[in-house]
């Protein structure tokens, strides 16, 4: 990725703001409905290492400041604290579609990740503790071949692992979920009190997305692939304005919180 394209990757990251409305919440049956996650979490232990496959969805059509983010992540189901990666589109005012790689360990700002990754590569993105609370950040673009790791210092709880295709946000709340057709993920794991696990050995539970309306907006299918693999689905459901008090009121109220940091003309809204 030259200098040019890299900075006008970060510009439109910055723009859209990777920011959680709603904690997912887990309902008796292990099945939780969120304002702006769809995919799967598993909770009940330490969680040291979490990876997974997926190709980037091509986003046709896509409304004008809409985007998607999918990522893997450790902590804040239940927490402040939530180290994760992926990759991220973003619509913007003039209608092009921009792709990119981004890592966040809040309550610090989401970074991208020098690599270009574009619609249809297949990416690998892990996370992995090292002694000394020091993470291991781990991109594969398995399409073209380039890649990019680092290991960072955080403080984590270590009491979630994630999957997820989330609807980013702005300082108004959760935007416009654009139209990403579906997301394949694969070959996803996590390691939990030192026993490496597929999703379906970790008993985790399926979340589903809903717009204002309580309309299925992103739905996961069942596990495949020996438990490790899965799909999330975006349904023709219009993605409805959410704001950040009604997805607390919705979907509860226990877990991050929503401070704010400001950057330019731009919030990041702390999960």
């Amino acid at each position: 990725m030259n200098i040019k394209t890299f900075f006008e990757a970060l510009f439109f990251l910055i723009s859209v703001v990777f920011a959680g409305g709603a904690v997912p919440v887990f309902a008796a049956s292990d099945i939780a409905n969120s304002s702006n996650w769809a995919g799967y979490a598993a909770t009940g232990g330490n969680f040291t290492t979490v990876a997974g496959t997926w190709t980037v969805p091509a986003v046709n059509n896509a409304a004008r400041g809409s985007a998607d983010t999918v990522w893997v992540g450790i902590g804040g189901v239940k927490t402040d604290d939530l180290i994760q990666a992926g990759t991220q589109a973003t619509t913007d005012s003039s209608g092009r579609t921009t792709y990119v790689a981004w890592y966040e360990m809040l309550p610090q700002s989401v970074t991208a990740v020098p690599i270009s990754v574009g619609a249809g590569d297949s990416v690998t993105v892990s996370l992995v503790r090292q002694p000394g609370s020091q993470w291991l950040i781990s991109f594969k673009d398995n399409t073209t071949g380039t890649a990019y790791q680092n290991t960072f210092t955080y403080g984590s709880t270590l009491s979630s692992a994630e999957w997820v295709v989330e609807a980013p946000s702005s300082r108004q709340g959760v935007i416009s979920l654009d139209n990403f057709g579906a997301v394949q993920f694969g070959n996803c794991y996590a390691v939990k009190d030192g026993n490496t696990l597929t999703i379906s050995q970790l008993g985790a539970g399926s979340i589903t997305m809903l717009n204002g309306n309580k309309l299925a907006l992103a739905v996961p299918s069942s596990l495949v692939g020996g438990g490790s693999g899965f799909s999330v689905s975006r349904t023709s459901a219009v993605s409805t304005p959410n704001s950040r008090s009604s997805a607390r009121l919705a979907y509860g109220n226990r877990g991050r919180g929503n401070s704010r940091r400001f950057f330019g003309d731009f919030y990041w809204f702390s999960r």
